[in-house]
């Protein structure tokens, strides 16, 4: 009987052991399975539905902001960058940027809303405005290194227009964490004391015209807009979206509408 026994032990044992190794087995595969590669289709399916979620948030953001837009103007949402000589007590340089000197490709727009296409220095009411931040500052004890942004618009103040020719940031430029960048470096910010160092006292801002859009962003919501949203890119006059819709609340909320809108909200006086 003993021996028996001690067999039919074995036996179990032997089971049991057996059945760790396949439920072993069975987890592995579980977690091979889990980690398989998706389909094409899934793949297309869950870039689609992040897309429309980043969309979405656009059209979310640039809704408030056009609220803040049209909202009574208060002081806590002015910017406290309203003199020509913030540029240079933060390190920005004026520079001669000679690519500007030409608005090529627009003369149909610039034709339709009225506003002279010479842009030569001498004889054209379009000026070239450009500074770079290549002068390291120190502010209240504090160093702040030259970042290279580089920020040149067009201005025209008798048609009352402003040209955003070439802007990178020197959040954009800079901005990885932890680097230290000055506190003027909102492109909003800096085309508005461009502005202001060529304005007269009764001057008046009527348009702001984003020369050759490439940012990210900005080609983002034009692509959603173009897959799913029934959008053609189309030459001049194109295509207009007013305030309310999907479109507009998108490209208003996109890198190259919001600093338009900033500006707008916070230089008002």
């Amino acid at each position: 009987m003993s021996g028996i026994r001690a067999h039919m032990l074995a036996s179990s044992n032997a089971g049991q052991d057996a059945n760790s190794d396949v439920s072993a087995i069975f987890d592995e595969l579980t977690v091979e399975l889990r980690s398989q590669p998706k389909s094409s289709s899934e793949i297309r399916q869950s870039a689609y539905l992040q897309h429309k979620a980043d969309f979405q948030e656009l059209v979310t953001k640039g809704a408030r902001l056009f609220k803040l837009m049209i909202a009574e103007s208060t002081s806590s949402a002015q910017s406290s960058f309203t003199d020509v000589e913030d540029l240079q007590k933060w390190g920005y340089d004026t520079y001669n940027y000679n690519d500007a000197s030409e608005l090529r490709g627009i003369d149909s727009v610039l034709d339709t809303i009225e506003v002279s296409k010479k842009s030569t220095r001498l004889l054209s009411p379009n000026i070239p405005v450009s500074h770079t931040h290549k002068t390291p500052v120190v502010v209240e004890g504090m160093l702040f290194p030259a970042t290279n942004a580089l920020l040149c618009q067009v201005i025209n103040i008798s048609d009352g227009i402003i040209v955003a020719y070439d802007n990178f940031t020197a959040q954009g430029v800079n901005g990885r964490k932890g680097s230290r960048v000055p506190p003027l470096n909102h492109g909003s910010d800096i085309a508005y004391l461009q502005w202001l160092s060529k304005a007269e006292p009764d001057s008046n801002l009527r348009f702001v015209l984003r020369y050759n859009v490439i940012n990210d962003g900005t080609c983002f919501a034009f692509d959603f807009m173009e897959s799913h949203c029934g959008f053609a890119l189309t030459q001049w006059p194109g295509t207009t979206y007013y305030p309310g819709s999907n479109e507009f609340n998108a490209l208003l909320e996109s890198p190259n509408g919001q600093g338009v809108a900033h500006m707008l909200i916070q230089h008002r006086k």
